[in-house]
């Protein structure tokens, strides 16, 4: 499954149906790499799940990083922290 992502389609091949998990301290770009691969992702739709997050930031990931063109594919799953 191409990801749009040059680095995780080259070290992490990621298969049809596959589950993802992003991991990382504050501040490192999680948000970012998943709205990358949300936009990019050549699926029909995509689930993601934030969990732990503030609530401005699943807002703003929503608002700014998926944008219109994410929203149309994407289903966001939040609990906030």
């Amino acid at each position: 499954l191409d990801v749009g992502v040059r680095a995780i389609n080259a070290m992490l091949p990621i298969g049809r149906g596959q589950r993802v998990g992003l991991f990382a301290g504050s501040g490192v770009g999680k948000s970012t790499l998943l709205g990358m691969m949300t936009r990019f992702t050549s699926a029909d739709v995509i689930v993601v799940g934030l969990i732990g997050e503030r609530g401005r930031e699943v807002r703003d990931f929503v608002e700014t990083t998926l944008g219109e063109e994410g929203l149309r594919r994407a289903v966001v799953v939040a609990a906030p922290a």
